[in-house]
């Protein structure tokens, strides 16, 4: 995970109390690491016993590996869209019961538990015998035992429940009707972000002020390693013949107040970013989360939403890394920002 102590990292003050979302995940986190150990546990057994299967239970299973991908702690998390895709191939193979427990963790992460309590119903119905079904643990302080299907029913049925009882927990309201949006022309193609005019008005017109002048077209994002959030705002970043490992260290020449709100940083949000040496936002660095990091919850001034191109986000946001393993080895650019009209 990165280390965002370092001089790019995207805060503006301390702040002493924990965000009611961090406090939860903090809760929480227990379950959560119970579950983490017990998928890499399963999934370790999955890769031992594929060693001992015939080629063609390989390929499924790297078929399935083709449709996989990591959440912000690791957690192996499966893309519905993508195992759907895979159709009959992995019928009657080692990996059939494994895409259905990974498929209903990408329905649990997109908040679709319905559907992941469907899927994990259906591997209990098409694979009674799998360990995931048979096999029992004593979960967190339950004296009955129960399957890991049993046991992840009546987690995402909570966390539904939850999510019904208290909403800001798991998203933050939505811009106003009617507020600036701008557009981010990227090399992987367009983002458009939304702004807090009503939340952070101050941040949210210095932003719409910057992009009229063209301030950032040309500018790289600096930062966008670990998967986490993007960053850029740096102006040296589009002189050529600058040094990237200077990237990140210098920003506008000026700062804005801190405007507070309680809004927390969910995947897809813009935020703006400072210099160790300041004491408010300045004045053109930002970030866009590619993942929830509630660590900075408090610690940066959200002040706009991702309404379009998440999928640009997530792809920029895990591209190869260079030697500093914090950049991309090819850097990204921001072509130009335009507000977008009629908005």
């Amino acid at each position: 995970m990165a280390d965002h102590k370092a001089p790019t990292e995207v805060t503006v003050v301390p702040h002493e109390e924990k965000s009611a979302f961090a406090d939860f995940v903090e809760k929480q986190w227990p379950k959560g690491a119970v579950i983490a150990i017990l998928v890499t546990g399963f999934i370790l057994y999955g890769q031992w016993q594929k060693g001992q299967e015939v080629q063609s239970v390989d390929q499924s299973w790297n078929r399935l590996m083709s449709a996989v991908g990591q959440d912000s702690r690791g957690d192996l998390i499966g893309d519905p869209l993508l195992i759907d895709g895979l159709g009959d191939q992995l019928d009657g193979t080692i990996a059939a019961p494994w895409a259905l427990f990974m498929k209903a963790q990408g329905y649990r992460i997109d908040g679709e538990y319905e559907r992941a309590v469907q899927t994990l119903l259906e591997i209990k119905a098409k694979f009674p015998d799998h360990p995931l079904v048979k096999d029992t643990h004593n979960y967190g302080e339950s004296v009955t035992p129960l399957s890991t299907v049993e046991y992840l029913t009546k987690v995402y049925n909570g966390e539904a429940e939850w999510r019904e009882i208290q909403p800001r927990l798991f998203s933050n309201p939505e811009p106003p009707a009617g507020s600036p949006r701008v557009s981010i022309q990227t090399d992987y193609g367009d983002i458009v972000v939304a702004l807090y005019s009503d939340l952070a008005p101050l941040h949210s017109e210095n932003f719409a002020k910057l992009v009229n002048e063209g301030f950032y077209n040309g500018i790289k994002f600096h930062r966008t390693g670990f998967g986490q959030l993007l960053e850029a705002g740096d102006p040296t970043t589009k002189e050529e013949g600058s040094d990237p490992l200077t990237w990140g260290n210098q920003g506008a020449d000026y700062t804005l107040e801190v405007e507070e709100n309680d809004l927390s940083n969910f995947a897809g949000y813009l935020a703006a970013g400072s210099l160790p040496e300041e004491e408010g936002s300045n004045g053109s660095l930002f970030s866009i989360s590619a993942r929830g990091i509630h660590y900075l919850d408090g610690q940066n001034v959200i002040f706009g939403k991702v309404i379009e191109g998440m999928d640009v986000v997530e792809e920029i946001a895990i591209l190869p890394l260079d030697e500093t393993r914090q950049r991309p080895l090819d850097p990204v650019i921001i072509q130009s920002m335009t507000m977008v009209p009629g908005a």
